[in-house]
This record gives C-alpha cells, structure tokens and sequence, in this order.
C-alpha cells in the first residue's frame, strides 16, 4: 500500500461504515488534524495514533465504542486540541496526557470518565478545560493549571454511606480564568 507522506489533515467524520482504524495511521508523518467523530462502528484508537509526531488536532466526538485512549498519545508532543466528547465508552484518561506539553485545549464531555490522572497538572500550557458530566472525582491539580483562562466542570458522582460530596479544587491560584 502506498501513502501520502505529506497528508495533513484526515477528516473521517461521520464514517458509519468505517471498521478499525488501521495500524497504518502512524506512517502518516505529516498528519496535523485528525478527527475521527461520529465514527460509530470504529473500533479502539490504535497505539499507532501516538506516533503522529506533527499532530495537532485530535477529534473523537460521538465516538461510543473507544472505551481508552492509548497511553502512546503521549507522544504527540505537538498536540494542542483533544475532543472526547460523548464517547459513551470511554472510562479513563492515561497518565501519558501529562507529557502533551503543548496541549491548550482539553474537552471531555458527556464520556463516562472516572479516572482522571493527578498528570493532568503537568499541563502548563493549558488554556482551557471542559470536564462536563463525566462521574470521576474532580482533579485537584487542576488547580496547577496557570495558564488556564476558561474552566467549565461538571461532575456526578456517587455518594456511598458517609461519604461526602466532592469538592472543588483549590482555584485562587488560577489568576487568568
């Protein structure tokens, strides 16, 4: 099979036919956006997405079979926007999203997450963060976040016996939200 060296965007969205992503995805070393939204019968994320090393945008909206995003998205060093939104599936974030140094943009909305990494703190260039209806507990280190200039959080969670309600992060910090 030959490829496009010098692809730079892939727009699948809406695929409904689309099966697995294939493994070749990482050959396309040029790639800068990749969304893969409203791709119902895709399957997993391959690891091969991490070694996307120009990418920069990557979109999974409506995506409800991607249960994870492989760790190996840590190495797309050069990534500033990542959409998960409404992955009905997907139950956590890997530790690796603190390696995206250049990430500016992270959304996660309406995906059931429970686990978000104390990682997420090493994301100094973060300008805004959506975690709307997710059901993990809220990440304290958010409040590491000082370049963050939008926040929106929504979280649901299940309050057993005496436990108590989750609480907001330390935000004094935050001085440009």
């Amino acid at each position: 099979m030959e490829f496009n060296h010098e692809l730079e965007i892939l727009m699948l969205r809406s695929s409904k036919e689309l099966k697995p992503v294939h493994l070749s995805i990482g050959k396309l070393k040029a790639l800068i956006f990749l969304d893969l939204s409203f791709c119902w019968n895709s399957m997993e994320l391959p690891r091969e997405v991490g070694k996307l090393e120009e990418l920069k945008e990557l979109h999974l909206e409506y995506s409800p079979i991607i249960t994870e995003i492989p760790t190996s998205i840590g190495s797309t060093r050069k990534l500033k926007k990542l959409t998960v939104n409404f992955c009905k599936s997907l139950k956590g974030i890997p530790n690796s999203i603190g390696d995206l140094q250049n990430l500016q943009h992270l959304s996660i909305e309406n995906s059931p997450v429970e686990i978000f990494p104390s990682a997420i703190g090493r994301l100094k260039k973060q300008r805004s963060l959506c975690l709307k209806c997710c059901k993990g507990e809220i990440p304290h280190e958010i409040s590491e976040l000082s370049s963050l200039r939008s926040l929106c959080l929504s979280i649901s969670t299940r309050i057993v016996g005496s436990q108590t309600s989750p609480s907001l992060p330390q935000l004094s910090y935050l001085i440009h939200l």
